[in-house]
């Protein structure tokens, strides 16, 4: 179980990383045409914050899970 949780932190950090590239990047360069898809530079952001989330609760219950053994 500590393999997934790895896994799914080590994950939803490095996409968080790229999401948070991605939203700064749009911000500046303001590409035509990407508004209609839905990804404007905030919904980036605000996705990357999530994946940061999920990295620290994915931590806390790696730690807690290392704590019962």
């Amino acid at each position: 179980m500590a393999a997934l949780y790895r896994f799914v932190g080590t994950v939803s950090w490095w996409l968080g990383v790229l999401s948070l590239v991605a939203g700064f990047v749009m911000k500046f360069v303001r590409p035509t045409g990407i508004h209609s898809l839905g990804m404007i530079p905030h919904n980036l952001l605000f996705f990357a914050g999530v994946l940061f989330l999920c990295t620290l609760a994915t931590r806390t219950m790696e730690r807690s899970e290392a704590m019962k053994t």
